[in-house]
């Protein structure tokens, strides 16, 4: 497997990432991929495609679908629609992973269960409107959904043929959670490799075969990531937010940025 590994940082007020997703104008298509933590879309307009290892799952107004942890999916919207995307770390559910370390929910939450519906629909509103301690609300909200996740959708039997991939993706998952937490610290390959017992050979070869990508990029990635949320939500100098976030100089930050977002941090800033 060569799908790219998604690097997902939660919002700066929440513990999971929650947005509006990205291909909202329809003629969308995001290419094969997987991460660690579990995704909820809830689709409230239009449509969406989801195409995973088992088939392809449509999704219409007032459905919502449950992507798993590490499991590879991409995604098609051919028209237009608004849809609301949670992603919630895989440690929310520390107390109820099965014996071999995952958790498994059936895709489908039914239109008919009218209760996970409202939830959705009230997790939008307070995310769209924004008011005055709504990150309290959405907190509250969100743990109602993962209870009835957890109580009416997850799947008890898992096979032996899905753990053994999990693992295989996981291995991968915990060393870049481990890159998530010490990202502002001169990481390379070599000291990572020590950290978890692997040759930087090893190492090297699980980056380029499981997450499509070099340790390099994967590193620059988060970085940039974070970066780009101080960007948004923080008034503080560029040179400061590059050497906050790992950067070694705000002209290698400049570098990354560009490459990835084809305009200057300082462009991007002003747009703002």
């Amino acid at each position: 497997m060569n799908y790219p590994y998604e690097s997902i940082v939660p919002n700066r007020d929440l513990p999971f990432k929650m947005f509006l997703f990205e291909g909202a104008n329809g003629n969308y298509y995001r290419e094969k991929h997987w991460h660690r933590e579990i995704e909820i879309f809830s689709v409230f307009t239009g449509g969406l495609e989801f195409v995973l290892e088992k088939g392809d799952i449509a999704l219409s107004a007032g459905q919502i679908i449950v992507v798993n942890s590490n499991e590879v999916h991409a995604i098609r919207a051919p028209i237009p629609n608004h849809t609301l995307v949670i992603q919630i770390p895989l440690d929310l559910f520390s107390d109820y992973l099965s014996p071999a370390g995952m958790i498994s929910f059936h895709h489908r939450v039914p239109a008919c269960d009218a209760e996970a519906n409202q939830i959705t629909d009230r997790l939008n509103r307070v995310y769209e409107a924004h008011d005055y301690g709504y990150e309290l609300m959405a907190r509250g909200l969100c743990y109602e959904f993962l209870y009835l996740l957890v109580t009416r959708y997850r799947i008890e039997n898992i096979s032996s043929a899905l753990v053994h991939q999990y693992r295989n993706l996981d291995r991968l998952s915990r060393i870049t959670d481990y890159m998530q937490q010490n990202f502002t610290k001169d990481l390379t390959l070599e000291h990572v490799s020590g950290v978890f017992n692997y040759a930087p050979t090893y190492l090297a070869h699980m980056f380029r075969s499981y997450a499509g990508t070099t340790f390099k990029a994967y590193l620059q990635h988060v970085r940039l990531e974070h970066a780009k949320r101080d960007m948004d939500s923080t008034d503080k100098p560029l040179g400061e937010i590059a050497l906050d976030n790992g950067f070694a100089s705000s002209k290698a930050f400049a570098h990354v940025f560009r490459q990835q977002y084809g305009i200057l941090p300082s462009q991007y800033k002003r747009q703002l």
